[in-house]
């Protein structure tokens, strides 16, 4: 947390309006049941940092994968380079993130979505595809900025969909 705050100082740059420094880490998991087999299971792991600078009228924009003070160092300096800057406080230099890894704490519903699909198709004769979709992912976001110091989010979602394709007969 500590070195969020050094993310905020350095986005206090002399002369700008303000700026903002967006980091984020994302985990997502999902899985699709078609037609009784399981089409596709993956998981995904995203990260990412923004910056946005604010000098009069104009708004420079730069962003980076990853979340480590290394990567907000390499959006700052450019942000700062496209709004021709120089002044500003150095973040010092680490390759950690500085997010937590969002958990999931929900594993996928195998077997839950193998006995829907069962018992959908069980209902009658006229079903002719089942297909069951699931993903659950979670998000940690801090927003540090010149004006508001630091904001800080952690969310998470679950979805599940059904579509069933029946025949008249």
């Amino acid at each position: 947390m500590d070195r969020l705050f050094d993310v905020t100082d350095a986005i206090s740059i002399p002369g700008t309006s303000f700026g903002e420094v967006f980091i984020q880490r994302s985990f997502a998991r999902q899985c699709v049941l078609d037609n009784g087999t399981f089409e596709e299971v993956s998981s995904s792991l995203t990260e990412g940092t923004g910056t946005r600078i604010v000098l009069g009228d104009r708004t420079y924009f730069t962003h980076s994968s990853g979340s480590s003070l290394s990567s907000v160092a390499f959006t700052l300096s450019e942000g700062k380079r496209r709004a021709g800057l120089s002044a500003g406080s150095p973040i010092p230099k680490g390759d950690k993130p500085l997010l937590p890894l969002p958990e999931i704490r929900e594993e996928a519903p195998f077997d839950r979505m193998r006995e829907l699909d069962r018992m959908i198709r069980n209902l009658s004769p006229t079903v002719r595809q089942v297909s069951l979709a699931w993903s659950s992912g979670s998000r940690e976001t801090a927003i540090a900025g010149s004006i508001n110091p630091l904001c800080r989010l952690s969310s998470c979602s679950t979805r599940f969909s059904a579509s069933v394709v029946v025949e008249s007969g």
